[in-house]
């Protein structure tokens, strides 16, 4: 997906953490944080990177 031209520069993966801080319209903004212990994080993961993701996207933490 691409907002305003931007290019992806990387996808998460089902599973992957994102904190989300703001949403706008059906998009959410915020960020895959970097985990200190790397559990559950597949590699090539896309952490530590802002940006925005579909909210329909996203599943409710649990």
């Amino acid at each position: 997906m691409t907002r305003g031209g931007a290019a992806v520069v990387a996808t998460l993966a089902a599973g992957d953490r994102f904190d989300m801080l703001d949403v706008t319209g059906d998009l959410a903004w915020g960020i895959a944080p970097d985990d200190d212990d790397d559990v559950g994080i597949a590699p090539g993961s896309a952490t530590g990177i802002v940006g925005y993701v579909e909210r329909d996207a996203l599943e409710p933490d649990e």
